[in-house]
């Protein structure tokens, strides 16, 4: 079972699209109305307006709309739902469960003019309720952590619905079909959830739907659109391999050659900068540490043809690359590939796991290994 972190949260979805004012709405008044949404009825009330003696009621469903807002919201027409209703309250039982609905509603006088409205001339918001729940969508984090995915559902379920449940479904870039990974129950407006049967790289699309128990029976809402994602991996791993042999010199430059390739055949992009850097010599725990500036020049792919890193880097293939660097010093340089504590070349790698930059990297001589981390604090 997944690992489920609750998030405390309101969600307030305000849709202000701009739309068409209805045709006819030339009243100076407006009414005071609320909905009150349940599973498969929406209520409404209002107050009574001075020297009304009925009212028109106009209903839309927006669902599309919900789902799209690139769809323009004035090709969806409202149609008279009632007409000349004394009564100052209505329960509209014709509702589909987590479809989204506009109302509007007219006031007329004892001569058929229309007085007031729940619309304003210049009003051009969407004022919308949901039958039950509205519909779902997925928001990701990007910033997945260890080849793990974090995702927020969003149900627009306000607590009004009780028992009401989501299925989170999955597939990877090469299915066809959505399979069932997991069911969170009882979601309330949003929830954090975290997908860990995840690899690194691999492309995941997912869709969300919401449903309640009735009479033994799952009552579904509307399907959220579907999400892509690709599975990041904010650990980039490294073997080396160092040519050079140990050295202290006098002169005040010093010319490293080693080969860097994958570990793991699912790290990111590997970026190999040719900015000055740093490189680092300490023989044991208790002696000096020695920095010094260390700058890639050249790389090669056979161990043969040599060419100048250019300035926006070279990207390092699959099956590996061999690199050339430089050490500069002002006087006397320490160099060692075993015996000593540390031997390590920084921050020369422009590391992408679909998380951003590597936040911190390093070349060890020593243990011959590399790695490029990217590090997030705003987890769930």
């Amino acid at each position: 079972m997944k690992r489920i972190i609750s998030i405390l949260m309101t969600l307030t979805i305000v849709l202000s699209l701009g739309i068409a004012t209805p045709k006819n709405v030339n009243a100076s008044g407006i009414i005071e109305f609320e909905f009150k949404n349940e599973v498969e009825q929406i209520s409404i009330t209002w107050k009574k307006y001075n020297n009304a003696s009925y009212y028109d009621i106009l209903k839309r469903d927006l669902t599309d709309y919900a789902k799209n807002t690139k769809i323009d919201p004035d090709d969806i027409k409202f149609q008279t739902f009632k007409t000349k209703l004394a009564e100052t309250n209505i329960i509209d039982n014709d509702v589909v469960f987590g479809h989204v609905y506009e109302y509007v509603i007219n006031a007329y006088d004892s001569k058929g003019n229309k007085i007031a409205s729940t619309r304003a001339d210049d009003d051009t918001s969407l004022n919308t309720v949901n039958a039950g729940v509205s519909v779902p969508y997925i928001d990701f984090s990007p910033k997945s952590r260890n080849k793990k995915l974090y995702i927020t559902i969003y149900t627009g379920n306000d607590g009004d619905i009780k028992n009401c449940s989501t299925e989170i479904w999955r597939k990877e870039s090469n299915e066809k079909d959505y399979k069932l990974i997991d069911t969170v129950n009882n979601v309330q407006s949003g929830v954090g959830y975290r997908d860990k049967n995840v690899k690194a790289g691999c492309v995941y699309s997912y869709i969300v739907k919401s449903y309640i128990e009735k009479d033994g029976k799952k009552i579904y809402g509307v399907t959220s659109n579907a999400e892509k994602i690709i599975a990041g991996n904010t650990n980039g791993s490294y073997k080396v391999k160092c040519y050079t042999k140990s050295k202290t010199t006098n002169k005040n430059k010093f010319t490293v050659k080693f080969r860097m390739k994958n570990k793991d055949n699912n790290n990111g992009r590997t970026i190999l900068v040719n900015k000055q850097k740093s490189y680092i010599y300490q023989k044991s725990k208790k002696s000096k540490e020695y920095r010094y500036k260390f700058k890639l020049t050249k790389y090669s792919l056979d161990n043969k043809n040599w060419k100048k890193i250019p300035k926006k880097g070279i990207e390092m293939p699959r099956k590996g690359i061999y690199l050339k660097g430089v050490i500069t010093a002002k006087k006397k340089i320490r160099f060692a590939t075993k015996n000593v504590r540390k031997s390590q070349i920084g921050d020369i790698i422009k590391y992408d796991g679909n998380t951003g930059d590597a936040d911190y990297s390093y070349i060890d001589l020593v243990k011959k290994k590399g790695k490029a981390v990217s590090e997030y604090l705003d987890e769930f």
